[in-house]
Order: C-alpha cells, then sequence, then structure tokens
C-alpha cells in the first residue's frame, strides 16, 4: 500500500465517493492516510436505507450520529442512535445497521 502521509483537510462533500449495497460512503482518511490504522468516512443514506447483518475481521467500527438517526442491531441487540449518540463495536461482532432516518 503506498502511503499519502501528509496533513489532510477535506471540506463538506469531499472525498472518494463510493456506492456499497444502499451505502452512500465519502471516504475522508483511509489506510493509506494512517499508516493502516483507521479509514474516516462520512454516510448521507436516503432515509430507510441499510446495511444487512455483516463483521468485519479486522477492523473496530465506530459511527457518530451528526443528524438523524440510525438503528443498529450489534451482538443481537437493537437500539436507535439519535442525533449526537454514538455506537462502537469490535472485529468479528456481528452488526447490522438496518436504517438511517431523518428527524422530523
Amino acid at each position: 500500500m503506498q502511503m499519502n502521509l501528509s496533513p489532510k483537510v477535506l471540506k463538506k462533500g469531499e472525498g472518494e465517493l463510493l456506492k456499497v449495497l444502499q451505502d452512500n460512503i465519502t471516504v475522508k482518511v483511509d489506510g493509506r492516510d494512517t499508516y493502516g490504522q483507521f479509514t474516516v468516512v462520512e454516510t448521507n443514506n436516503e432515509v430507510d436505507a441499510g446495511v444487512s447483518p455483516h463483521y468485519h475481521e479486522r477492523e473496530d467500527e465506530c459511527f457518530y450520529i451528526i443528524e438523524g438517526e440510525a438503528e443498529f442491531t450489534v451482538g443481537g441487540e437493537t437500539f436507535t442512535a439519535r442525533t449526537g449518540d454514538s455506537a462502537f463495536y469490535f472485529p468479528e461482532c456481528l452488526c447490522c445497521l438496518v436504517f438511517f432516518r431523518a428527524l422530523f
């Protein structure tokens, strides 16, 4: 992996846009910027979009809800995260980000 080790400032809407299933992902920082230590992405999804149950073999996953709400199922427990809430889970933990919803 070729490293890109320089300071990085990205404005809203900047970054590499990826479409993964129903997930709209903008990559802000990836492993090439961090010696493979972490990646930062922004997701901006349609109402009721979701990601089916999955797990990561090596990556921790952390979410912070900037606006709206999301329903998570992690380790068989379902909860709703709202604006200002966060969720974290570790590798090999079965997780499912079921829906993003706008708050009205």
